[in-house]
């Protein structure tokens, strides 16, 4: 039984969308889970990109690291995968060069593929992208396709 006095009125909202299930035998436990409600912005749309870099670039993390450099092009609000890139606005395509801290000239295009509708199923796919960066920001360490709380183990 959850003690309903030590609940916000978030957690109350969570628990009714969840609901409290109680077995038929054993011993109570306490028990939560990952379950979080996504609310849509009906009238908003996400903007799908694909980027290029020339010579090709194996490193995601460098590939990404190459791209956040031109903050004033994709602003803070974005979800990237190395290779697809998810902005809530639109931009022009773009190309432009910048020099690795190897000193190789990277030449990195930005190129508009599609707008996606909330209802669309490449929105799984931002929202998975969204979700595993926010797992890392709480240092949730990946194995395979979970996250886990080393400091729970």
């Amino acid at each position: 039984n959850i003690d309903s006095q030590k609940l916000t009125p978030k957690d109350n909202e969570l628990i009714s969308a969840c609901g409290e299930r109680y077995g038929t035998f054993g011993e109570p436990i306490p028990l939560s889970s990952n379950y979080f409600r996504v609310k849509a912005l009906p009238n908003r749309t996400i903007h799908q990109y694909v980027v290029t870099y020339q010579p090709d670039i194996e490193s995601r993390r460098l590939r990404a690291g190459l791209l956040l450099s031109q903050k004033e092009l994709i602003k803070d609000i974005y979800a990237f995968d190395g290779t697809i890139l998810f902005l809530p606005f639109k931009i022009d395509n773009t190309s432009f060069e910048i020099k690795t801290s190897q000193g190789t000239d990277v030449s990195i295009s930005i190129t508009y593929t599609n707008s996606v509708s909330p209802g669309s199923p490449t929105s799984v796919t931002i929202f998975n992208l969204i979700v595993r960066r926010v797992m890392k920001m709480l240092d949730m360490k990946q194995i395979k396709r979970h996250h886990f709380d080393p400091r729970e183990a």
